[in-house]
């Protein structure tokens, strides 16, 4: 007899929660269970197309880019399955339930107390290691720091540098002339209102 076959879906997030369906306590198979959403593939379906159809039927969410985790073989009630897992990591858009009586996020080691089929216990199991040799990034708000007291201090001498050597070149201009350019102020007064220090009296300015 030919095996069954499913597409199921596991969504999951930066901290490795997955998110399970609870089925509903009339479901034709596993009622009331913890399980994956998904379901049978259509003829004519692939795996993949079977799991974003059932993503777009069961939660309103459109899958991106599933990937192929897991080819689950499995016996209920005397009739042979084969699921194929797909996971993705969910991108924060909405969901809306429309299969099942309620939807929550579990790590992997929080679903022991769960009314749990086999396979599906055995497939989170599974998760739980794979998710163990790829940790969960962990986001961290890095501060800015201002920078140091010895950049500062080098970036303020190259700026009087360049306005000792712009005072010397205008007073050079006005020496080249026979004069000295009394438009230019003297060079402790202009270094005063560049740093903000000018105490020129207001009506000398």
């Amino acid at each position: 007899m030919t095996a069954r076959e499913l597409s199921a879906v596991i969504l999951y997030d930066a901290q490795h929660r997955i998110l399970l369906q609870h089925r509903t306590d009339d479901a034709p198979t596993f009622p009331g269970y913890w399980s994956f959403f998904g379901g049978g593939v259509e003829p004519g379906e692939t795996p993949e197309q079977a799991a974003v159809r059932e993503a777009l039927e069961e939660l309103s969410y459109t899958l991106k880019r599933p990937q192929h985790w897991l080819t689950q073989p499995f016996v209920h009630e005397g009739r042979t399955y084969t699921q194929h897992i797909f996971l993705e990591r969910y991108d924060g858009a909405a969901l809306v339930l429309g299969e099942g009586q309620a939807m929550k996020w579990f790590a992997t080691h929080e679903t022991g107390p769960l009314l749990m089929s086999p396979h599906s216990r055995a497939a989170v199991e599974a998760l739980g290691r794979w998710f163990a040799r790829h940790k969960a990034p962990t986001w961290k708000v890095t501060e800015r720091r201002a920078p140091s007291m010895r950049i500062l201090k080098e970036i303020l001498v190259l700026a009087i540098i360049v306005l000792v050597l712009a005072y010397a070149a205008r007073q050079l201009e006005g020496l080249d002339a026979g004069e000295i350019d009394p438009r230019v102020p003297p060079l402790t007064t202009t270094l005063k209102q560049w740093l903000g220090f000018d105490d020129t009296p207001e009506e000398g300015r």
